[in-house]
């Protein structure tokens, strides 16, 4: 019997972590890309203590960096073309007043939640469709149906998560 994969982006801490264990129960390989290795190797070794036959893989990537993005496409391409569930969870949030928050971080926030999560999903899709088999959750949050005062920037990043998963969902059902 062949292993399941799930790939999660943000997978070694918090959320993510949560949802990593969740997965090994249910007897799922992870694969994880994060920005942080030490993080990534800690989170690791956590689980493994946890469960010591699990398999763990994970990939040092900045999401928000185009370049980090193709290796990352090139080592999912050569080792891990069949995750069969992927779980765009990597994200954070700015707090305060957009006219007070350092525009580079708030760049990079939009570029993480938005950009990160839309790339992810259309290679993921590509491979679940070619092989017509495959999850895609995006991780949003209830901030994306309403204002969000002093943290407008994070909600609106949000919306854009919900929106496109339903249109991709609707899609999907289309064709």
């Amino acid at each position: 019997m062949k292993t399941k994969k799930v790939g999660i982006s943000g997978g070694s801490g918090g959320l993510g972590m949560a949802i990593s264990r969740k997965f090994l129960v249910d007897g799922y390989e992870l694969v994880w890309v994060g920005n942080n290795e030490e993080e990534l190797n800690q989170g690791k070794e956590l689980l493994l203590k946890e469960f010591q036959d699990a398999s763990i893989d994970y990939f040092v990537a900045d999401l928000t960096n185009a370049n980090d993005f193709d290796s990352l496409h090139n080592w999912l391409t050569e080792h891990h073309q069949d995750i069969s569930v992927f779980i765009n969870n990597a994200g954070f949030t700015t707090f305060g007043y957009v006219n007070e928050i350092s525009e580079k971080w708030e760049e990079n926030m939009i570029s993480l939640n938005i950009f990160s999560t839309y790339k992810l999903t259309r290679l993921f899709l590509k491979w679940m469709m070619e092989r017509n088999d495959g999850t895609i959750i995006n991780i949003s949050s209830n901030s994306s149906f309403q204002p969000s005062p002093r943290i407008t920037t994070y909600a609106a990043t949000k919306a854009f998560v919900t929106s496109f998963s339903r249109g991709l969902q609707e899609e999907l059902k289309m064709q």
